[in-house]
Order: C-alpha cells, then structure tokens, then sequence
C-alpha cells in the first residue's frame, strides 16, 4: 500500500522477483517497462478497485478517495470473494499492489485471507515534482488532498488491522540498505534487490504553488503535512 508514484512498483517487484507472485505476463515482465503495462499489479484486482471506487481510469489524483457505498452489496462482495479464491487456487503465496487499496482496504479486510500489510510512504514534495503542479494550484492542490488521503487511510489501515504490517519510507530505502533488511526480516525471507540507479534521482518542490495547496488543504481539514508525517513515522517505527 501507499500513494502512487512513492515505491509501490518498487516494493513489488522485490516481492515478486523475491518469490512472492505478484502477477502474470505482461504485468510482471521486466523487458516491458511500467509505461506499456509491467507495474507488477493484478489488474483484475486493479479494475475492481476502479469499479468500487468509480474511478472510470482517471489520473490517480482526480480519483475519488471514498467508495460511493460504505458496504458494498452481496454481489460486488462475491466478485472480490472470487478474485481471491482464483488467487488461492492452487497459490500458498502470492501478493497484490494497487495503490488505492489505501483508499478500499476496509472493504476488502472481511474476506482477505491471512495476510501481512508492506506499506511505502514518500515526502509530498518529491510527488510536487513527479506530478509537475508548479503553477498549477488546481492540480497541486488535489495533490496534496490524494497524499493525504492515501498515507491516512495507510496508517488507519495499520492501525486497524490485526494483520502483522510494515510501513517503509522510500527516501530512505534508496539511501541506504536499512530498509531492504527491515523488510527482509519482516518478510522473514531473502530479497532480491531491484533499487536501480535512476530511481535515487529525487528533486524535492518546495514553490509558493504547493505551499498554497498545502494552506488551502489546512483551512478545509485542519491536517497538516507534518502531522501525517508523524503518523506515518510512528507507525514505521514499531
């Protein structure tokens, strides 16, 4: 779990190349590239996460951040239920990625069997540049509401579940091998590490264009950047 663009991809396919299944075919082949459908995601699961949440495939930060029903009806529950028992057929280990299973996880958590929970987090002002919202006050603010929403719902997903969980800082897990060993410990197994030079590349944005979003998100929720930093951390460092 954790925000788009923050290390989702990343952390799957370590799991993946690891021995923990997270896909087939093209979504897991590394001779295809993310942009042409290698992002190590299921994407029947991706596409029920869609469906739950009325995305209708918009970008990740216009996508909406609460499921139109609190309970989902018997027949949507027995599609997820059926999703998971295809995956269980015949799969004493295997995972999924979608980073809005931040957004969705209290759904799914009924029928989910015995699982563990990797989340990654990474600073808003490193996505400010990845997103490119300089001078765009619309896109950064929803931005910064997506950071927020996907991060708290991470934490509250940690907190709430009885499922063992880890919550990784992708800064940090590119800086140095504290990380990678912390989830290899976590996982109780080896990992293949698959940090690759470019992915260290990392300009923070720190303009008057996401600071603006930031106020603007204060005034309307009363959260603030730090404090879901420090829920973060508090989390990551049980």
């Amino acid at each position: 779990m954790g925000m788009h663009k923050s290390g989702t991809t990343l952390i799957s396919e370590i799991l993946h190349r690891s021995g923990v299944p997270m896909g087939e075919g093209r979504e897991v082949d590394p001779n295809i590239g993310y942009d042409r459908g290698s992002r190590y995601e299921r994407g029947d699961f991706w596409r029920a996460n869609d469906d739950i949440l009325g995305a209708h495939g918009l970008e990740s930060i216009y996508t909406p951040f609460r499921p139109p029903e609190k309970k989902l009806p018997p027949k949507s529950m027995e599609r997820l239920a059926d999703l998971i028992r295809n995956r269980e057929d015949g799969h004493s280990l295997w995972g999924v990625k979608d980073p809005r299973f931040c957004l969705t996880y209290p759904l799914w958590r009924p029928i989910l069997p015995e699982h563990k929970i990797v989340g990654v987090y990474r600073s808003l002002y490193s996505l400010a540049s990845r997103y490119r919202v300089n001078g765009k006050p619309l896109r950064a603010y929803r931005l910064v509401s997506a950071w927020h929403e996907h991060n708290i719902g991470l934490v509250n997903a940690v907190e709430g579940s009885k499922a063992p969980a880890i919550i990784v800082r992708y800064e940090s897990m590119m800086e140095n091998d504290v990380e990678l060993r912390r989830l290899s410990e976590f996982l109780g197994m080896p990992l293949v590490d698959c940090r690759r030079q470019e992915m260290r590349r990392s300009t923070e944005m720190r303009g008057l264009t996401i600071r603006v979003a930031e106020f603007a998100y204060k005034m309307r929720t009363g959260r603030t950047t730090g404090a879901t930093i420090d829920s973060l951390e508090r989390n990551r460092a049980i």
